[in-house]
């Protein structure tokens, strides 16, 4: 899964999902199973918040 240029939510599903962050103001839930984002194509800081139990 992909963001756009603009705000998106991206909502992963069950199982492992891979997602690849964008310009744009995301919100990236990724569900269960084993997830992973990437942010290689961003020239700017993150803030991540991980709510894991």
């Amino acid at each position: 899964m992909t963001g756009s240029a603009v705000s998106d939510e991206i909502f992963g599903l069950d199982g492992n999902d891979a997602v690849r962050a964008t310009s744009g103001n995301d919100y990236i839930d990724g569900s269960n199973g084993f997830d992973t984002v990437d942010y290689t194509t961003l020239n700017r800081s993150i803030t991540l918040l991980s709510n894991s139990t």
